[in-house]
Formats: structure tokens, C-alpha cells, sequence
């Protein structure tokens, strides 16, 4: 809704940035799937969990990939401003996008190929099992350290070039602040569950570690919104724009238009 609302939004940066919050969002759906299985105690094969979790799973590696991609985008318009602003929009997104897909069908390809019909309780990430699960923790634990890597490489070029603009810093540097919480989110996460993968195999407890891992990732998930209200004044005033104009309303409009034409009627009676 900011993005539809303020032009000030539909710079590449941000498009991805509103694309990764609609993938949280599509995540969460996922958690549904969980608690009815359960509160029901209900288990399911593998291959049954893999359809259930399958937009879920999607979305999940689309936005690990999307950060990555948000973090090359901001590092690609600092390191070469003017090239940068010449690059057209919707073939530049499109590659970062497609990019970020192809990943994804990587990933349920071989995710599929590796399917059982063990029974599971279906958490998020037992959409995976076997090669399919390694390969998508691992990669996962690869884009998340890539991340880090490139906001240091951000964070570098940033000292070489003080005359900024002050919106773009601070934009900037709400990125910087989602990474720290990224750092213990979505790679904490990743890491607990490489670990898993590693020491043991014995299902209920890499169960558990799952569903205290997710906590992490669940927190970092909400944070975003609340730091780019906070850190950055044009997602500010977009927002405190949306808000207003969903207070004022069609009534209140319409009051509006009624008023100025009673005004005018009034002015053409006086006259």
C-alpha cells in the first residue's frame, strides 16, 4: 500500500524491499499448517507436507534471497551512482527477481526428488527431507553469510563517500540495523539447523530444534516494519499518509465535496 501511495517508493530498492514483506507475509501461512497439525496430533507424510508447505517454502526462500539481492542492489548504487540510475528499472528488477526464482525452483526440485512418506508433524521446514533438506539449509546458511559479507562491503563504500544524501543514509542505515537483526534471526536460524543436520538425526529432537530456531526467524520477520518506521522519514511519512487517509475515508470526502458545493450554492444566492 506505501509503495501504490508514495512515488518516492518505487525506486528498485524499495519494490524489492515491499516484495520481501509480502513474502514474510506468505510465510506465515505456513505456521497455520503446524498448529493444526498439532492440536489435532495429526501426522503426515512428507510428500503430504511438501504441497501443504509449498507457497510457504517458496516464499521463504524467495525473501533469503531477496536480501541478498537488496544488499548487491544498495552496494551496486553506491559503488556506481551514475551507471546505476541509467540501468532501466523493470529489465534490472526482472534479473534480480528471476535470479531469485530460479533459486527457488533449485531447491523444490531437488526437495521434491527427495520426498518420503515417513510421517511428520509439518513444521515450515519439514517441507524438505533428506538431500532436499540439506541442500536448502546449507544454501541457506550460504546466501545468509553472503548477506553479511556484502553490508560490510556496503558499510566500506559508505566511508568513502560523506556527501551522500541524508534520506539515502538513513535508509542505508535501517538496512544496516535489519542486518544486525538478520545476523540474529534468519542466519542464527539457518546455523542452528546446519548444526542439527550434522550432530544428529534422531527426529524429535531435530524437531524441537527446529521449533526453537523458528522463534529467531519468526522476530526477524516483524522487525523490518518497525525499523524503517522508525529510522527512515519517507517510509514515515508514507505511512502516517496511509493512515490518515484511511481515518479521513469515502464519508468524510464526500462531506468535504458537499460542504464546498453548499459554500458555492451560497455564494450564488448571495450574488
Amino acid at each position: 500500500m506505501l509503495l501504490l501511495r508514495s512515488q518516492r517508493l518505487r525506486g528498485a530498492c524499495n519494490i524489492l524491499i515491499c516484495i520481501q514483506a509480502v513474502m514474510d507475509i506468505l510465510i506465515s501461512f505456513g505456521h497455520v499448517v503446524y498448529f493444526y497439525c498439532l492440536y489435532t496430533e495429526t501426522l503426515i507424510t512428507f510428500s503430504e507436507c511438501y504441497k501443504y508447505q509449498f507457497i510457504p517454502c517458496s516464499a521463504m526462500n524467495i525473501t533469503t534471497a531477496l536480501m541478498l539481492a537488496i544488499g548487491m542492489d544498495r552496494f551496486l548504487c553506491l559503488k556506481y551512482a551514475v551507471r546505476y540510475k541509467k540501468w532501466p528499472t523493470p529489465i534490472y528488477l526482472a534479473i534480480l527477481l528471476v535470479s531469485c526464482i530460479l533459486y527457488d525452483v533449485l531447491i523444490k526440485t531437488v526437495g521434491y526428488m527427495s520426498l518420503t512418506h515417513d510421517p511428520v508433524i509439518c513444521l515450515i521446514a519439514d517441507g524438505y527431507v533428506g538431500l532436499g533438506k540439506d541442500l536448502w539449509v546449507y544454501t541457506q546458511v550460504i546466501i545468509n553469510v553472503c548477506v553479511v559479507i556484502v553490508y560490510k562491503m556496503i558499510h566500506n563504500q559508505m566511508k568513502l563517500m560523506e556527501d551522500r544524501v541524508t534520506e539515502t543514509k538513513k535508509i542505508i542505515s535501517s538496512l544496516f540495523t535489519i542486518v544486525i537483526c538478520y545476523i540474529f534471526g534468519w542466519l542464527m536460524t539457518m546455523c542452528l539447523l546446519g548444526v542439527v543436520r550434522v550432530l544428529t538425526t534422531e527426529s524429535n529432537l531435530v524437531v524441537t530444534c527446529e521449533v526453537f530456531a523458528g522463534i529467531f526467524a519468526n522476530i526477524n520477520m516483524v522487525i523490518p516494519a518497525f525499523i524503517y518506521y522508525r529510522r527512515s522519514s519517507i517510509y514515515k511519512t508514507a505511512f502516517k499518509e496511509l493512515v490518515t487517509a484511511g481515518l479521513v475515508g469515502p464519508a468524510s470526502l464526500s462531506f468535504q465535496r458537499t460542504s464546498v458545493n453548499n459554500t458555492s450554492a451560497n455564494s450564488n444566492n448571495g450574488n
